[in-house]
Protein backbone atom coordinates (compact mmCIF):
# COMPACT_ATOMS: atom_id res chain seq x y z
CA UNK A 1 0.00 0.00 0.00
CA UNK A 2 1.62 3.52 -1.19
CA UNK A 3 1.74 5.93 1.74
CA UNK A 4 -0.22 8.77 2.30
CA UNK A 5 0.69 12.16 0.56
CA UNK A 6 0.95 13.84 4.32
CA UNK A 7 3.62 11.16 5.20
CA UNK A 8 5.87 12.08 2.18
CA UNK A 9 5.37 16.00 3.22
CA UNK A 10 6.83 14.74 6.37
CA UNK A 11 9.66 13.44 5.32
CA UNK A 12 11.00 16.72 3.94
CA UNK A 13 11.40 18.63 6.75
CA UNK A 14 12.64 15.88 8.57
CA UNK A 15 15.72 15.56 5.31
CA UNK A 16 16.18 19.66 5.53
CA UNK A 17 17.27 19.12 9.28
CA UNK A 18 19.86 16.14 8.66
CA UNK A 19 21.34 18.30 5.90
CA UNK A 20 21.55 21.23 8.01
CA UNK A 21 22.87 19.83 11.16
CA UNK A 22 25.13 17.72 8.76
CA UNK A 23 26.65 21.07 7.65
CA UNK A 24 25.44 22.25 4.79
CA UNK A 25 24.78 25.61 6.08
CA UNK A 26 24.32 24.76 9.51
CA UNK A 27 26.54 26.84 11.95
CA UNK A 28 30.49 26.14 12.27
CA UNK A 29 33.45 27.62 13.98
CA UNK A 30 35.41 30.30 12.46
CA UNK A 31 38.85 30.61 13.21
CA UNK A 32 39.89 34.27 13.75
CA UNK A 33 43.30 35.70 12.65
CA UNK A 34 45.22 37.53 15.01
CA UNK A 35 45.14 40.60 12.68
CA UNK A 36 41.44 39.89 13.04
CA UNK A 37 41.27 40.10 16.84
CA UNK A 38 44.31 42.12 17.80
CA UNK A 39 45.12 42.35 21.39
CA UNK A 40 46.23 46.49 22.08
CA UNK A 41 49.44 47.90 23.78
CA UNK A 42 50.06 50.84 25.75
CA UNK A 43 49.99 53.28 23.17
CA UNK A 44 46.64 51.96 21.48
CA UNK A 45 48.01 50.29 18.72
CA UNK A 46 47.46 46.67 18.16
CA UNK A 47 50.77 43.99 19.10
CA UNK A 48 52.45 41.52 16.62
CA UNK A 49 53.75 38.86 17.66
CA UNK A 50 57.77 37.99 17.00
CA UNK A 51 59.22 34.89 16.17
CA UNK A 52 59.78 33.20 19.72
CA UNK A 53 58.68 35.49 22.61
CA UNK A 54 57.87 38.99 22.77
CA UNK A 55 55.68 41.18 20.82
CA UNK A 56 56.08 45.07 19.09
CA UNK A 57 53.56 47.82 18.57
CA UNK A 58 54.08 50.33 16.27
CA UNK A 59 52.63 54.19 15.93
CA UNK A 60 53.66 57.77 15.24
CA UNK A 61 54.35 60.65 17.46
CA UNK A 62 54.45 64.78 16.34
CA UNK A 63 57.74 66.37 16.58
CA UNK A 64 58.69 69.78 15.20
CA UNK A 65 55.43 69.94 12.89
CA UNK A 66 56.63 66.38 11.13
CA UNK A 67 55.83 62.75 12.45
CA UNK A 68 58.30 60.18 13.77
CA UNK A 69 57.53 56.16 13.24
CA UNK A 70 58.12 54.85 17.22
CA UNK A 71 58.35 51.05 17.73
CA UNK A 72 58.34 49.68 21.40
CA UNK A 73 59.19 46.16 22.15
CA UNK A 74 57.65 44.05 24.66
CA UNK A 75 58.78 40.92 26.66
CA UNK A 76 55.85 39.15 25.67
CA UNK A 77 51.69 40.17 24.27
CA UNK A 78 50.83 41.01 28.10
CA UNK A 79 52.94 44.42 26.95
CA UNK A 80 54.06 44.71 30.31
CA UNK A 81 57.70 44.22 30.54
CA UNK A 82 60.47 45.62 28.00
CA UNK A 83 62.03 42.89 25.94
CA UNK A 84 65.63 42.04 26.91
CA UNK A 85 67.98 42.61 25.63
CA UNK A 86 66.71 44.83 23.28
CA UNK A 87 66.89 44.53 19.77
CA UNK A 88 69.17 46.02 17.27
CA UNK A 89 68.82 47.26 13.25
CA UNK A 90 65.75 48.36 13.56
CA UNK A 91 63.90 49.66 10.64
CA UNK A 92 60.36 49.62 8.77
CA UNK A 93 59.56 49.08 4.92
CA UNK A 94 56.61 51.45 5.64
CA UNK A 95 53.61 50.82 2.83
CA UNK A 96 52.67 53.60 0.66
CA UNK A 97 49.60 54.41 -0.38
CA UNK A 98 51.13 53.97 -3.87
CA UNK A 99 51.50 50.43 -3.01
CA UNK A 100 55.26 51.15 -2.83
CA UNK A 101 57.63 50.57 -0.15
CA UNK A 102 59.52 52.95 1.83
CA UNK A 103 62.31 51.93 4.00
CA UNK A 104 62.78 53.86 7.22
CA UNK A 105 65.63 53.18 9.87
CA UNK A 106 64.96 54.07 13.56
CA UNK A 107 67.06 54.51 16.16
CA UNK A 108 66.91 53.48 20.16
CA UNK A 109 65.16 56.76 22.09
CA UNK A 110 67.51 57.69 24.48
CA UNK A 111 64.37 57.93 27.77
CA UNK A 112 63.29 54.65 26.81
CA UNK A 113 65.74 51.07 25.66
CA UNK A 114 62.63 49.75 24.54
CA UNK A 115 61.22 52.02 21.80
CA UNK A 116 62.57 53.14 18.59
CA UNK A 117 62.24 56.32 17.07
CA UNK A 118 62.77 57.60 13.02
CA UNK A 119 63.66 60.69 12.14
CA UNK A 120 60.95 63.09 11.50
CA UNK A 121 59.40 62.92 8.31
CA UNK A 122 56.54 62.79 5.92
CA UNK A 123 54.81 59.36 7.74
CA UNK A 124 51.07 60.40 8.04
CA UNK A 125 49.90 57.18 6.27
CA UNK A 126 46.68 55.59 7.08
CA UNK A 127 46.14 52.97 7.19
CA UNK A 128 49.87 52.38 8.79
CA UNK A 129 51.29 49.11 7.64
CA UNK A 130 54.35 47.71 6.64
CA UNK A 131 56.85 45.37 7.57
CA UNK A 132 59.37 45.04 10.28
CA UNK A 133 62.89 44.23 10.24
CA UNK A 134 65.26 43.94 13.48
CA UNK A 135 67.85 41.29 14.81
CA UNK A 136 66.51 40.23 17.60
CA UNK A 137 67.71 37.49 20.53
CA UNK A 138 71.01 37.34 17.76
CA UNK A 139 68.19 36.53 15.41
CA UNK A 140 67.15 38.71 12.07
CA UNK A 141 63.28 38.72 12.20
CA UNK A 142 60.86 40.79 9.57
CA UNK A 143 57.01 40.60 10.62
CA UNK A 144 54.58 42.10 8.79
CA UNK A 145 52.34 44.85 11.11
CA UNK A 146 49.26 47.15 11.26
CA UNK A 147 49.83 50.19 13.28
CA UNK A 148 48.03 53.42 14.61
CA UNK A 149 48.99 56.75 14.65
CA UNK A 150 49.19 58.36 17.92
Amino acid sequence: MPPLPTARLAIVPALLAVLLLAGCGGPSEVDLAPEDNPTFGPGGGPLSPLPGDGAFEVGTEEQGGKVRLVVTFFASEEANAPLSPPPSGVSIDLALPDGSTEPVSLAPDPSDPSRFVSSPGDYQVDPLLGTLNATVGGDPVSVAFSGVRY
